[in-house]
């Protein structure tokens, strides 16, 4: 006769064992799954906290709604009216979605709570826009319609309450997103006709004029660690943050460029090409082209001191496909011809990348000579990367690989957008979202 103790501890230890079967059986039941969404899914973004997708549709080729797919529930939560622009932008933040819709010559901003799809703030009637998330504030730029000039606002991303507000003596700001810069959480410097900084307690407390950049390029600015670097036409200058130049360089003519900082290392990268608006055709749409108005090149510069490290210019001819753009600190995948290996592709030390409107990419030396070329059915760009497996895509396949490039799975074809969350990857085909666990 069994033992009433000994009975109890079999029959206990076969609960446990039952539990954890149906444990296991719910975590196979969840390792995939798919959620059919309203409409077309242009692409998804991930909150900063991992609880919820950012979902952008597309209706008749524009961006139309935006919705938030809860990771919880794996259901989509709520969904937007319609956008009414061509240029809507949503962009998920640490306090909400950021979503900007385009009016024509003004923007109207707005901060969603993503659990209740409602807005927390809204600012319209916005000419340009610049949101800090490092200081948490965000600046934008509207029209004074009383006087002369324009007004620049300065307010609090969580809250929407305005920090500062003050006139400025300028009818332009360098474009959206393009011409406001946070210094602190306090001071703003602002690229109109000259170079202006404005504080929160004493309004404009300097300015400086600069070389304006060649009609349909821009003027790139970079701030990092209390420093402003602003490249004009003729000369990249490094100045405090009370705008007091701290040196100066001059380099050849540019036309579209930006400034990227690495390390100790400041470089200005000049695409040579200006974006130029062509006259409107039947339909009333006026299509934007690039002109290559001077040879691109590459200015490396010591961030401290400003002397110059290297200069590399690049004599690209239009028969190897227009100049899309230049890459430095870069990195890719690259697939081998059976599609089973992927090799990742770094920038050379003092090389780069240079990408051509086919989508080719060549891999340039320090003496900016092609050292590799990759067509674009080979070039596999990185979206994600743990310990086990990195996530990679082209504009036709996905693929998860293991970190040494070795194929691990093949997504479905078809997948326009892929993310990782914890230990899943979530990829959308058409107007469905699907998630499985990685390998």
């Amino acid at each position: 006769m069994i033992h009433t103790k000994t009975l109890f501890l079999r029959i206990y230890t076969l609960f446990i064992c039952l539990l954890a079967t149906l444990s296991v059986s719910a975590q196979q039941e969840t390792e995939s799954g798919s959620y059919v969404m309203p409409y077309h899914v242009s692409n998804m973004t991930l909150s900063t906290d991992s609880s919820y997708i950012c979902i952008t549709f597309t209706q008749t080729g524009r961006t139309a709604r935006y919705g938030i797919f809860d990771l919880e529930s794996r259901t989509l939560s709520w969904m937007s009216e319609e956008m009414d622009t061509e240029r809507g932008k949503v962009s998920p933040t640490r306090y909400g979605l950021m979503v900007m819709r385009d009016w024509g010559l003004l923007w109207n901003i707005s901060l969603i709570d993503p659990q209740r799809g409602v807005a927390s703030w809204s600012e319209p009637g916005i000419g340009g826009f610049r949101y800090d998330e490092r200081t948490d504030m965000a600046l934008a730029v509207k029209k004074n319609v009383k006087e002369p000039g324009l007004i620049l606002k300065g307010f609090n991303v969580s809250s929407g309450d305005t920090l500062w507000r003050y006139r400025i003596n300028y009818e332009f700001v360098q474009g959206m997103n393009g011409g406001m810069y946070a210094v602190s959480d306090t001071v703003a410097l602002v690229v109109a006709d000259q170079l202006c900084l404005v504080s929160r307690g004493a309004g404009n407390i300097d300015y400086c004029a600069y070389d304006e950049p060649v009609q349909g390029g821009d003027m790139p600015v970079l701030v990092r660690g209390g420093r402003i670097y602003v490249s004009d036409r003729r000369h990249v200058t490094c100045y405090n943050r009370w705008l007091r130049a701290q040196w100066t360089a001059a380099h050849p003519a540019t036309g579209r460029c930006r400034l990227q900082r690495v390390g100790k290392r400041l470089y200005l990268i000049n695409e040579g090409y200006v974006r130029k608006m062509l006259e409107a055709d039947d339909r009333g749409v006026a299509p934007i082209v690039k002109e290559q108005v001077c040879k691109p090149f590459i200015a490396c510069y010591d961030s401290e001191s400003g002397s110059k490290v290297s200069q590399a210019m690049l004599n690209w001819k239009r028969s190897d496909g227009a100049l899309e753009r230049i890459y430095v600190n870069a990195v890719f995948y690259a697939k081998d011809d059976d599609g089973q290996v992927f090799k990742k592709v770094q920038t050379p030390a003092d090389g780069c990348f240079v990408k051509v409107d086919d989508g080719t990419i060549y891999v340039l030396n320090e003496k900016m000579k092609v050292k590799e070329k990759y067509t674009d059915d080979k070039v596999f760009h990185r979206y994600f990367q743990t310990s086990r497996c990195v996530g990679i895509a082209s504009a036709n396949e996905a693929c998860i690989t293991s970190p040494d490039g070795q194929l691990l799975r093949h997504l479905p074809q078809g997948t326009t957008a892929i993310c990782r969350v914890g230990n899943e990857v979530f990829y959308t085909i058409g107007d469905a979202i699907y998630w499985e666990s990685l390998p």
